[in-house]
């Protein structure tokens, strides 16, 4: 029996208890009749054992079970307490998810545009490579045919030196001709930003060599709407300009053309230029470093190059170096400062969430201590106290994290179709796994905070609350709590709504600013006269394209400029203005004007006269706008002086009139304009502008279009656009940012009105009993609102003096991106703290109010 008894042992406790006896009886009959041997032993030890493990195996199925089952009375439980309370659970939900639907949201936004690499092999080790202007040092321009020879022939630390360049073509087609653009790239551009074919191949070195037949790779957009997806396009004969192309490849759907240094990705042609040409500045190029090389080496190994190139007897005016810059910094450079700022707006707004929530639940976990007190008492153990507080902070952190993700997805929808053009990487952005693992983790985290610390709290001494009165005030550690949650979402709201408030206002005043022309009723389009026209010709050409234009109904003033405004080019020159004593030239922007350029624009002549036809042929004059007089004469007359030109020939210019500043950028400041008669700068690319004297400015750009296509249907228009259409474009960006942040001034300012109503209105519940009896001792309604309202008047005057204190110290991290309005803004300040103290102490107001309206023995019968 000994052996069998230890056999026993492998059988749970409570399994030996209840069938042991038994079990004994059974062996010691089987003894009897068996007569124990090894075999019987053998069988005996085998089949306990199995007994035994299944035995187990149940039991532990059961207890999974139970706990499954417990696990899923407790979310029912959960459930059923939050339907009885709707407008707690709706407010939580909504707060939670809104706090994580924007982090989210503008998480995934900067990770996708700022945060992950490039979509090119070695992104991290490229650089753009270019020359340094006088004029703008630091910043970076094109390099010329003979730079690009000689760094591809000497690379230095880099390890591959590409370029490019666009330009117009007429495509001709079965259903008529079309104006495309060709990219010309140089050998090893393709392969060095990643690009394979889907048919046929890439551009190969022979295709480089003198005498070799022209190809053509087709983009895969190209290649599916102008050639259906035709496979046999591979050979296939492509007439661009005069210039018969052969299509050697396609490339694959997912290439991403770099838009930093080519305009269109539909058409790639090898880069033909003649390598000694070092005059003519119209390639982008970029580098690709060696591994461990860096952009210091590569900057003064470029300015070497230079040196060796453009010596001093060949060097233009204009040229003062090399320059390099990272291509990641180029690419996400301008819009990374905007979109840490929008992440850190709405991390702070998630902060403000998480603080309200905390403050809904303690107040909902503090209106349950007497339900929780009879619990206790009735024998439920802490621990399911707590297990059942927790079920309903996980579902409520479930479906804000589960409204969150899909409100995340509808945002970054929306961020998709309302972002500025100019946003770096739009294509790219998507909620994947990222940002949905970052939502699950926030949820996850908002468990832990808004579950376990509430729970902590509202079952501390719980057994002691069935003793006391259900119409008890709360402690003062709980009311300090509560005041302290009040001033700390109030003060968040404030550092929040004034810097918001700071971003928007300026980016408000950027779009009002006055421009200097007016960009309604005016039409803008760019004509470029190669190959049809000799440079000799190019200055007829234009007059006769004016006229064109005139003769158009609805036309008024009409003017040719080799610029418009906001179209972002800034060609200049160097000139020596009269007084000017320094040893350099100074720089100025260059424009060539004819026709009535002033009244096209809209602007006006501020001193002296326009350019007119009497200027060509006869004493050199110009026009400078204000921002020139201003820097060059302050406080003079600038008509009648003179401006030299900074080459070696020093022409001389005498000033005629000085013309209001026309903005070149929304938010810049005005570069100093030189303008010129056309026969002295002409553009073989230049603007036709026309102002519309009737009709809408739409149908007269439709006019131009038809007018050129008529005259000459092989110019080729790089763009006809409303200047309206060009002012909107221009500033989409401080448009989008200021409803941006100004939406999270307003967002901050209701989330910090609700937490304070919520926390109020508990606080009011709690003193329902201390009302009542002052009611009945004679006390007025309106002294029980004031003393209901004082305490949390002074969280909300409290956080508003700790928030403006601290958006005073923080607002110097804002100085550089602030134009108009200062970091310091009286107004601002005051209009955030008068709208944060009026709805705060309304929020107190409203269930005081309610409160004190109440019949005061009915309360106190309640109680």
């Amino acid at each position: 029996m000994l052996l069998f008894r230890l056999l026993l042992r492998l059988y749970p406790r409570r399994y030996r208890e209840r069938y042991g006896a038994e079990m004994e009886d059974f062996h010691r009959r089987e003894m009897q009749a068996g007569g124990g041997g090894l075999v019987f032993w053998v069988r005996l030890v085998l089949d306990h054992i199995e007994a035994a493990w299944a035995v187990r195996r149940r039991e532990r199925d059961q207890r999974g079970e139970g706990r499954m089952r417990g696990i899923m009375d407790d979310i029912m439980a959960a459930g059923r307490s939050l339907l009885r309370a709707p407008r707690f659970a709706l407010f939580a939900v909504a707060t939670l998810s809104l706090g994580v639907g924007a982090v989210t949201a503008v998480f995934t936004v900067v990770d996708r545009v700022a945060l992950r690499p490039l979509p090119y092999p070695g992104s991290e080790r490229m650089a753009l490579v270019g020359i340094d202007p006088r004029h703008d040092p630091g910043s970076l321009g094109p390099l010329s045919p003979a730079l690009l020879a000689a760094l591809r022939a000497t690379p230095g630390p880099a390890d591959a030196v590409v370029a490019a360049r666009g330009r117009e073509a007429i495509l001709a087609q079965e259903s008529g001709p079309e104006r495309v653009r060709l990219t010309e790239v140089s050998e090893e551009f393709l392969d060095v930003f990643g690009a394979a074919p889907v048919l046929g191949r890439l551009l190969t070195p022979s295709d480089y060599g003198p005498g070799a037949a022209p190809v053509v790779v087709l983009g895969h957009q190209a290649w599916r709407d102008r050639f259906q997806q035709d496979p046999s396009v591979i050979g296939r004969a492509v007439r661009l300009d005069d210039d018969v192309y052969t299509v050697a490849g396609v490339l694959e759907r997912g290439f991403l053309a770099p838009q930093e240094l080519v305009e269109d990705a539909d058409f790639w042609v090898p880069l033909q230029v003649d390598y000694e040409i070092r005059s003519s500045f119209s390639l982008a190029g970029l580098a690709r470093l060696r591994p461990g090389a860096t952009l210091g080496a590569l900057d003064a190994h470029a300015d070497a190059v230079v040196e060796r190139v453009h010596t001093q007897e060949v060097r233009p005016g204009f040229l003062l170096g090399a320059t390099v810059s990272s291509y990641r910094e180029a690419v996400i450079g301008p819009v990374a400062r905007d979109l840490s700022r929008v992440l850190g707006a709405v991390t702070l707004l998630l902060v403000i969430a998480c603080v309200n929530v905390a403050g809904l639940l303690l107040t909902r976990g503090a209106h349950r201590r007497h339900e929780l007190g009879v619990h206790f008492a009735l024998g439920a153990p802490r621990r399911r106290l707590m297990t059942r507080l927790l079920s309903e902070s996980l579902l409520l952190a479930a479906a804000g994290g589960a409204l969150g993700a899909a409100l995340a997805w509808g945002s970054v929808e929306l961020f998709r179709s309302y972002a500025p053009p100019g946003l770096p990487r739009l294509a790219e952005i998507a909620v994947d796994g990222r940002g949905l693992v970052f939502a699950t983790g926030l949820a996850a985290v908002t468990v832990v905070f808004f579950g376990l610390l509430p729970a902590l709290r509202s079952t501390r001494g719980v057994g002691g609350m069935i003793r006391g009165s259900r119409g008890s005030t709360a402690g003062k550690a709980e009311s300090r709590l509560r005041s302290a949650l009040v001033a700390g979402e109030t003060a968040l709201a404030v550092v929040l709504a004034v810097g918001s408030g700071l971003l928007a206002h300026d980016l408000i005043r950027v779009t009002q600013e006055d421009p200097g022309f007016r960009p309604d009723g005016l039409v803008s389009m760019t004509l470029n006269l190669e190959p049809r026209y000799e440079r000799d010709a190019w200055v007829g050409a234009w007059d006769r394209r004016a006229e064109e234009a005139r003769a158009i109904p609805g036309a008024g003033s009409v003017a040719v400029a080799t610029q418009a405004p906001w179209d972002g080019s800034r060609i200049a020159s160097t000139y020596r203005p009269e007084g000017w004593e320094g040893e350099e030239p100074i720089f100025a922007s260059t424009v060539g004007v004819a026709g009535d350029y002033v009244e096209a624009l809209g602007s006006a002549i501020v001193e002296g006269r326009g350019l007119d036809a009497r200027d060509r042929g006869g004493e050199p004059v110009v026009v400078v706008n204000e921002s020139f007089a201003r820097r060059y004469w302050p406080g003079e007359e600038a008509v009648g002086r003179v401006v030299a030109s900074g080459e070696v020939d020093e022409e001389v210019y005498r000033v005629v009139g000085v013309m209001a500043d026309v903005s070149t950028r929304p938010g810049r400041d005005v570069f100093p304009h030189v303008f010129h008669p056309i026969t002295e700068i002409v553009w073989r690319e230049m603007d036709v502008l026309v102002r519309t004297e009737a009709g809408d400015a739409a149908s007269l750009a439709s006019g131009l279009r038809e007018v050129v296509r008529r005259v000459d249907p092989t110019l080729p228009v790089t763009s006809i656009v409303t200047m309206e259409t060009l002012s909107d474009r221009a500033l989409a960006s401080p448009r989008f940012y200021a409803a941006l942040f100004g939406g999270f001034a307003l967002v901050a300012l209701l989330l910090a009105v609700v937490g304070v109503y919520g926390n109020t209105a508990y606080s009011t519940r709690l003193r329902l009993r201390e009302a009542g009896i002052r009611l009945v001792l004679g006390a007025r309604a309106s002294q029980v609102v004031n003393r209901l309202v004082v305490q949390s008047a002074v969280a909300v005057g409290l956080g508003i003096a700790v928030g403006l204190t601290v958006a005073a110290v923080g607002s110097r991290l804002l100085s550089d991106s602030l134009r108009y309005v200062q970091p310091r803004d009286v107004a601002t300040y005051a209009i955030v703290a008068l709208a944060v103290a009026a709805a705060g102490v309304a929020a107190a107001w409203i269930p005081a109010a309610a409160a004190a309206r109440t019949d005061p023995m009915n309360t106190l019968r309640g109680e």
